[in-house]
């Protein structure tokens, strides 16, 4: 028997003395009760008419039997096939990474060698240089004094304006139209 002290007013008693029911308790007082909640029969009957009720027959399919398990193995055939994905994506990660290391690798040894090989052109151009190429690859040899020939050049105008002759007021004319439509590039 479960004992509970109410406030120091007494024990009390489960009522009706069947398993389940409502929790509710006799004390020695002189409080009201609701007595309809102490209805035996009442309580009993809606007991068994909750025990009469026939579950509805939901394994009577095929789907209904299987269904559960199929949605379960499609769910595990999504997740495994996600996580190969997933996988396969960073494999593909992983390869392109050693490709641009390999990558960055070259590069840098390229540029390497062109900063080598620009220092060597460098080098190779001074006047110095490029003497000592004629002469020795080339079979050149420099010009003496007496090899070079002088040239003397007429410095006077070669150039000649003609003389403008104005005329009439027609061959103005003629003349300004010719050198306005020249202007536009038309001749």
């Amino acid at each position: 028997m479960k004992e509970i002290i109410n406030e120091g007013i007494g024990k009390g008693r489960r009522a009706g003395g069947v398993p389940g029911e409502t929790e509710m308790y006799l004390y020695r007082t002189n409080l009201a009760y609701d007595f309809a909640t102490f209805d035996v029969e009442e309580i009993r009957s809606k007991r068994e008419a909750r025990v009469n009720i026939t579950p509805v027959n939901t394994l009577g399919s095929a789907a209904a039997r299987y269904g559960n398990w199929f949605v379960l193995l499609l769910g595990l055939g999504v997740a495994v096939a996600m996580a190969a994905m997933l996988i396969s994506s960073k494999v593909t990660l992983n390869e392109i990474a050693a490709e641009n290391s390999a990558a960055t690798v070259q590069y840098e040894a390229a540029a390497k060698e062109n900063a080598r090989l620009q220092a060597k052109l460098d080098g190779m151009i001074t006047p110095a240089k490029v003497e000592e190429y004629a002469q020795n690859e080339l079979g050149l040899r420099k010009a003496q004094t007496s090899q070079v020939s002088r040239i003397a050049v007429n410095i006077e105008k070669i150039t000649e304006i003609a003389a403008t002759d104005d005329g009439d007021v027609f061959v103005r004319i003629n003349n300004w139209f010719d050198e306005f439509l020249e202007y536009l590039g038309f001749e």
